[in-house]
């Protein structure tokens, strides 16, 4: 007679040939099944119910991908706008952004191998659709992340190119005109019109290779010089449209006049050296156009952080290099010049002082954008070549 209790069977029929069975179902891939009257075996040892999922992997994945991809499009919003607004003072959001990018990316490619893995490891029933979401998900996971990497390495390689491409314009007398980032001056062609005027250096003593060494060294200078008047007329414009006391545009005008003076002057200097006449052409580029139609703020913003760089930094650095070359010049008209553009270019930095704190003087969120900008300038530059060549 069949005892009666909470597991019927339980006293006379032994359990161990049932997980023994049992053993050999799960390996096989068939869900395992208590003898009657025992509870029934929870996931994942028992069935799962028809068209449940497993675990939450796939759900984990689907969130980690889509937040990878979310993270992408935010880098490509932020970068896009910031170009168009030209106003790059939340430019830390683009690393932010592909970190996370990267970072969701992988959680997403991990968590779905993860899961495809525990499946065939179980060898569980589970619907063939979660398997294929688990493995769609993770892959553009994967996708997402390596984007995300190259793209960084991609920011990193033009933020160095955009140091050098900085780094080389500190090295040229006079204001950089600028169209973007990029410094642009004119052409020198046949079609041009001469601008030498003034003394001229002695080259009697110099053999040919020197002559071209040091005329292709005042060419250089010549032509930022003489991009620097449209650079000043373009301040002076600037200054003008976010209402700017008359006073810094006076100066501005009187500052493109010093900047004539030097370009003629230089070239005077290259024509003696390369034994032949130079003629300036027109500029292929035209600097963008500053309107009122972003907001005030953002344009005096756009005019200081120029300013900062372009003349406290900038300018003042080229005073220093003309107080070097003239202290080791020998020749009376280099003398002359080095000394000029020396005390004018340290009078273009005082202007420049004089601009960025009006601007700051206008709104607490441009100084701090100032403040931003100061702390990224380097410290130390070098000098493209020797004062002695001068």
């Amino acid at each position: 007679m069949r005892e009666s209790g909470p597991h019927p069977g339980a006293a006379h029929e032994p359990v161990w040939p049932w997980l023994v069975r049992g053993h050999v179902r799960g390996l096989m891939g068939i869900a395992m099944q208590p003898p009657p009257g025992y509870p029934p075996v929870p996931p994942p040892f028992g069935p799962a119910p028809h068209g449940a999922p497993l675990d939450d992997a796939p759900a984990r994945t689907r969130q980690w991908a889509l937040g990878s991809l979310g993270a992408g499009g935010t880098v490509i919003v932020v970068t896009t706008a910031l170009i168009a607004l030209d106003d790059w003072s939340a430019i830390a959001l683009v690393p932010v952004a592909m970190l996370a990018q990267v970072i969701l990316g992988l959680l997403a490619f991990g968590t779905g191998r993860a899961g495809v893995a525990r499946r065939r490891r179980l060898a569980a029933p589970v619907p063939l659709e979660e398997t294929v979401q688990l493995r769609r998900w993770s892959i553009i996971g994967l996708v997402t992340a390596i984007f995300g990497m190259v793209g960084g390495l991609v920011a990193i390689g033009l933020v160095v190119l955009v140091i050098a491409a900085f780094g080389a314009a500190g090295g040229a007398w006079g204001r950089p005109l600028r169209v973007g980032r990029k410094t642009v001056a004119a052409r020198l062609d046949r079609g041009g019109h001469r601008w030498a005027d003034g003394p001229a250096p002695e080259v009697d003593d110099l053999d040919p290779d020197t002559r071209r060494a040091l005329g292709l060294l005042w060419l250089h200078d010549a032509k930022k010089e003489q991009a620097s008047v449209p650079a000043f007329a373009q301040l002076t414009w600037q200054l003008a449209v976010v209402g700017a006391p008359s006073e810094l545009l006076e100066r501005c005008q009187h500052s493109a006049q010093q900047e004539i003076d030097h370009a003629r002057r230089c070239f005077s200097v290259v024509e003696a050296y390369l034994g032949q006449e130079q003629t300036v052409g027109p500029i292929d580029e035209v600097p963008a156009r500053l309107s009122l139609r972003g907001g005030r703020r953002r344009c005096i913003t756009r005019v200081a952080l120029e300013t900062l760089e372009d003349g406290c930094l900038i300018e003042d650095l080229n005073a220093d290099f003309a107080e070097r070359a003239h202290a080791l010049a020998t020749d009376p008209a280099a003398r002359s010049l080095t000394a000029c553009i020396a005390r004018e270019e340290r009078e273009h930095a005082e202007l420049a002082w004089d601009i960025v704190a009006w601007c700051v003087a206008q709104d607490p969120r441009v100084a701090r954008a100032v403040r931003r900008r100061l702390d990224r300038l380097p410290r130390r530059v070098l000098a493209p070549y020797p004062g002695g060549t001068i």
